[in-house]
């Protein structure tokens, strides 16, 4: 029983070992992306940055969830991602 909680604790090490280095390739990719698809006149110059770090976080907690590997490219998330934190943005603004 000791071997299978070891043999979990480094599955889990290395699936978050290899998340970040997901992560530090992918976050300098995307942010000049994700910075020019803010500069929107609906979206106030104050809430931009707010906007951008709720965008970051998502990429953060869904990174798990992308899948590289297929023919989808990363733009495609990221584009999806960047829409949905807008209409989440707006109706805020409205509400």
């Amino acid at each position: 029983m000791a071997q299978s909680l070891e043999h979990t604790s480094d599955t889990k090490t290395v699936s978050t070992a290899s998340r970040n280095a997901l992560l530090d390739q992918i976050l300098p990719i995307v942010e000049p992306m994700i910075k020019q698809r803010l500069n929107h006149y609906v979206i106030n110059a104050n809430d931009r940055e707010d906007v951008y770090q709720d965008i970051m976080l998502k990429m953060i907690k869904m990174a798990d969830h992308f899948q590289l590997d297929q023919s989808t490219p990363l733009e495609h998330y990221v584009n999806k991602m960047i829409k949905s934190v807008k209409c989440d943005y707006v109706r805020r603004k409205v509400a």
